[in-house]
């Protein structure tokens, strides 16, 4: 008895993809931490919320960045669909994300230093981690 094909194959779950969910989930929780903790040093109560607030908004991006990847890799291999889901989603997240920075723009309970630092080192930590799990992970060509 033979195994059903589908009629359009599917792109596999991607281990890079699983691999840097997991750290940068590992990373974010733990950046939101010790950003809590300089927060509260250098501006008390703003401080720490604002700093918890800058890096679950980059936490919150890089888990919308992995949906859109892992609904565009969902369509037919060498669909037209995979860039039409994956640039929209692109273009969705940077408008959500500015409205988010206008919004919090005029805060007075947000601290404009320490919230644009967490977000930074956000950032750059998720940027960090994509780069090494892509490094160590083994994909076959």
């Amino acid at each position: 008895m033979s195994v059903p094909v589908p009629a359009h194959p599917v792109m596999p779950p991607n281990p890079v993809m699983r691999n840097t969910m997991l750290w940068s989930s590992i990373v974010i929780g733990a950046l939101a931490v010790v950003g809590a903790v300089v927060g509260w040093i250098v501006d008390g109560g703003r401080g720490l919320l604002s700093a918890v607030i800058a890096v679950l908004v980059a936490g919150l991006f890089l888990g919308l960045t992995a949906l859109v990847v892992h609904l565009a890799g969902r369509t037919p291999k060498g669909s037209p669909m995979f860039f039409v889901i994956f640039i929209s989603g692109w273009l969705g997240k940077f408008v959500v994300f500015l409205g988010v920075m206008i919004a919090l723009r005029m805060q007075t309970w947000i601290s404009p230093y320490v919230f644009f630092f967490s977000l930074l080192a956000a950032v750059i930590a998720s940027l960090i981690v994509d780069l090494v799990v892509y490094a160590r992970t083994r994909v076959l060509h």
